[in-house]
């Protein structure tokens, strides 16, 4: 049964300690969405909010992220900057495997937009990707008021699932590990 929520969007600044991080992000209106409450083991109707600091932990439709505990571990390890730490938690497995990888995160202000991209919210469909934008384009509203979160202008990318405008964090289905950092490619 589709339900209505109503989701109230409040973009704030990201505080991340330890980057370069861009400063305060444009406030978002108030919006309302429609979400299957069913297809969620804990689907709780009610207002969705950016967090003020640390990573969302509420997808697109309004689900808790599958391993919320994971998540904010690896958003602790890119703020301390801890790539040893971040390097168990996604083993050989996905981006790992990309030579880039240490390169990108081994860049206080490139963690510090990661870090940024996982405070709106992720699309948890086959694995969570932050932003849920680069997997879904501009589906609803609350896709536009987090790209607004994170500084970018839908008119100026027409299919963020093609061109990806800002460093997105993969998790996989099982939320098990963390499959790493894809950098924008714009």
């Amino acid at each position: 049964m589709l339900l209505s929520a109503l989701v109230l969007v409040a973009a704030v600044a990201c505080s991340a300690r330890g980057g370069t991080g861009s400063g305060a992000t444009p406030s978002s209106p108030s919006i309302s969405v429609s979400f299957d409450i069913n297809k969620c083991k804990s689907a709780t109707p009610g207002p969705i909010e950016l967090p003020s600091s640390g990573p969302a932990l509420t997808d697109d439709t309004g689900c808790a992220v599958e391993n919320p505990e994971l998540v904010k571990k690896v958003y602790h390890e890119l703020e301390i900057g801890d790539y040893d730490a971040l390097m168990k938690y996604g083993g050989d497995r996905g981006l790992w495997n990309e030579e880039r990888q240490p390169e990108l995160l081994s860049q206080p202000d490139v963690r510090a937009k990661v870090m940024k991209s996982m405070t709106v919210h992720p699309h948890c469909d086959g694995g969570c990707v932050y932003p849920g934008f680069t997997t879904t384009g501009w589906d609803t509203e609350l896709a536009r008021s987090d790209a607004k979160a994170l500084g970018v202008d839908p008119a100026a990318i027409p299919d963020p699932t093609v061109q990806i405008p800002v460093y997105t964090s993969f998790f996989p289905d099982c939320a098990c590990d963390w499959l790493g950092v894809g950098p924008p490619k714009i």
